[in-house]
């Protein structure tokens, strides 16, 4: 009798081992030809601790070259805050991110430098009962055309400091070779 319990130990072995090399196999599997995902920006986005992160599809516009791909950050320490942090390159932030236009804002940002990069830094301060209202937005311009625009919806992080982990190179390099 114990022989056929041996046995039987080693054949599930034996089938638990096929199993666990056909799962490895199938994995490893080099992706169909109906797979179609275009790579984006996604291996840019950083990490944050105590947050889920969902990042979306790249969005495109090829007659005015404008490219964007955003990352959504959901607190998960049970509080209410959400980031989303895009990084975009489109022609237009030239005039819209310059120094005249964003000081004669309704609300004008604070001027912030960010890995010596120039920074722009608002704070909603409208009394709101909207719980999803964004209440600080920072954009980091890397030059002309290319910035990362960070949003907060809710309290406890620090955008700057934030922002501080891209690797900026890295980031305005992706931009500029992104479909067109």
């Amino acid at each position: 009798m114990a022989r056929e319990f041996h046995c039987g130990g080693i054949v599930m072995k034996l089938a638990s081992i096929a199993a666990a090399a056909i799962l490895v196999v199938s994995m490893a599997a080099p992706a169909s030809a109906d797979d179609k995902a275009e790579p984006g920006l996604d291996k840019l986005f950083i990490e944050l601790k105590n947050y889920s992160r969902t990042v979306q599809e790249p969005q495109k516009d090829s007659t005015s070259g404008i490219y964007q791909q955003t990352a959504v950050f959901d607190w998960s320490g049970g509080r209410f805050e959400k980031i989303e942090i895009t990084l975009a390159r489109n022609p237009k932030f030239k005039e819209q991110f310059s120094t005249d236009t964003v000081k004669g804002q309704k609300n004008p940002p604070k001027e912030v430098e960010v890995n010596k990069k120039k920074g722009w830094l608002w704070e909603n301060k409208e009394e709101s009962s909207k719980v999803d209202r964004i209440t600080y937005r920072l954009a980091v311009v890397l030059s002309d055309d290319k910035i990362i625009l960070i949003e907060q919806k809710g309290t406890g992080a620090n955008l700057v400091e934030l922002a501080k982990k891209f690797d900026f190179e890295k980031v305005e390099q992706a931009l500029a070779d992104a479909p067109k």
